[in-house]
């Protein structure tokens, strides 16, 4: 049989990347309280004169430099992601690519505007040609989150195969591994699910533009983030069926390395 120490810490390790699951949705939902960004530059450049044109001018380029620094932010989250796929990764940068080059034209065509409404113009552009932050983001962060459940679906499903063959192995031996079975069975099932639930998320989003908000892009968005809880939530089932079959197994044999 496998030396329990070292399936201990398979288990240990495997099911540390089921918890990683956390960190896209926070960051999901730092990013949508930046979305009121999106009124903002468009309100603060209307030609009602409520701020002098100067300060109005460097608003709207101020704006387009936090988007400019969301997708280097982005950039920095896929490139330095070990889940996503190369696919999506290369996918997700051509995207970024060009919103920066279009926004480091709209800054160019800011800084040289010499009228109110040449700045609504470019702030109305900026907004929804764009939606970095209502589209672009919250897209990000869900195929990050996606890649990462089927990864850690795929890491669970060879502990549970070592967890399985231990098992075996046991029952040849003649201990009644029933408890430990059980709970590798209902192990399976979850990891299943999720997979099922979130590792079709990142295909369905990652296509999304600016044009598709907010139909159809806020339905599949707000679609994609509950599949990836449930996903999220199927997984930690997973870890938890787990470590109760490793611990059946345990009670079962005594010490596995007898066996």
């Amino acid at each position: 049989m496998k030396n329990p120490t070292t399936l201990k810490r398979m288990l240990a390790t495997g099911l540390a990347a089921g918890m990683l699951l956390a960190l896209p949705a926070a960051a999901n939902a730092q990013q949508a309280d930046t979305a009121t960004d999106d009124q903002a530059t468009v309100q603060e450049v209307t030609p009602e004169h409520r701020v002098d044109f100067d300060t109005a001018k460097q608003r709207l380029i101020d704006a387009i430099e936090r988007r400019l620094e969301t997708l280097e932010r982005l950039t920095n989250i896929v490139t330095g992601n070990d889940h996503i796929t190369a696919r999506h990764e290369a996918e997700l940068l051509a995207d970024y690519a060009q919103a920066a080059n279009g926004l480091r034209i709209a800054r160019g065509d800011a800084e040289a505007a010499t009228t109110f409404e040449e700045l609504r113009q470019i702030g109305h552009s900026v907004v929804v040609d764009y939606r970095i932050y209502l589209v672009v983001a919250p897209k990000t962060h869900e195929v990050v989150a996606s890649d990462t459940v089927v990864d850690a679906a795929d890491r669970m499903d060879g502990i549970a195969n070592e967890l399985g063959a231990a098992i075996d192995r046991a029952e040849q031996a003649g201990y009644d591994v029933t408890e430990a079975r059980r709970w590798l069975t209902v192990a399976r099932d979850e990891i299943g699910e999720g997979r099922r639930a979130g590792g079709p998320v990142a295909d369905d989003v990652i296509g999304l533009q600016a044009s598709d908000y907010p139909d159809p892009a806020k339905g599949a968005l707000s679609e994609g983030k509950r599949r990836l809880e449930n996903a999220r939530i199927d997984l930690r089932e997973a870890k938890v069926a787990l470590e109760k079959s490793y611990a059946a197994l345990q009670d079962a044999v005594g010490d596995p390395a007898d066996v």
